[in-house]
């Protein structure tokens, strides 16, 4: 229970930055889709589809910056969570995106059974930053219990995300 209760604390804390983004104006809000359960142990291979919203907003050092997420297939399984991550620039258009993050898992209609409410999500992305700010980015992710279950099975995903400066969306907004 109490592993429960210190993550449970530090999920709710990831998603105070993400609502100071939409004030501030600055960050990314990230749509993508993709494929869920790469390599399948379960009869579980859908379609991802992902909401993610990555606010400017430095955590403990300038290059780590929060993320939330909500993540679901085509036949209803739910990830809700976030964390923390870090863009790095290998070129003034290129970028690789390492992320690390906790939340909520329900697998609804889907056959892959993670063992566990609670599941964390590691991922790598890889992109390209056009001049207007906005990115064209490739990630390749990984949900598992990490041993809070009684087994640790853990699916993969490969998603395709397009990420949307907020000020962009934001002026847009206050326009009309």
């Amino acid at each position: 229970m109490q592993k429960i209760f210190i993550v449970a604390a530090i999920f709710g804390g990831l998603f105070f930055g993400p609502m100071q983004a939409f004030a501030a104006g600055s960050g990314f809000l990230g749509l993508s889709v993709g494929y869920y359960d790469v390599f399948p142990e379960d009869d579980g291979q859908t379609l991802n589809f992902r909401v993610e919203v990555r606010p400017d907003i430095p955590l403990v050092f300038k290059e780590i910056k929060p993320w939330a997420a909500l993540d679901l297939t085509s036949d209803g399984a739910l990830w809700a969570g976030g964390g923390f991550l870090i863009d790095i620039k290998l070129t003034d258009h290129i970028y690789v995106t390492p992320s690390l993050g906790v939340g909520v898992y329900n697998r609804g209609h889907n056959n892959v059974d993670l063992h566990y409410p609670i599941n964390f999500r590691s991922q790598f992305e890889i992109g390209y930053q056009f001049d207007s700010g906005s990115r064209l980015a490739a990630s390749f992710s990984h949900l598992s219990n990490c041993g809070l279950g009684d087994d640790n099975p853990g699916v993969e995903m490969i998603n395709i995300y397009y990420h949307i400066p907020l000020e962009r969306l934001l002026a847009g907004a206050r326009e009309t």
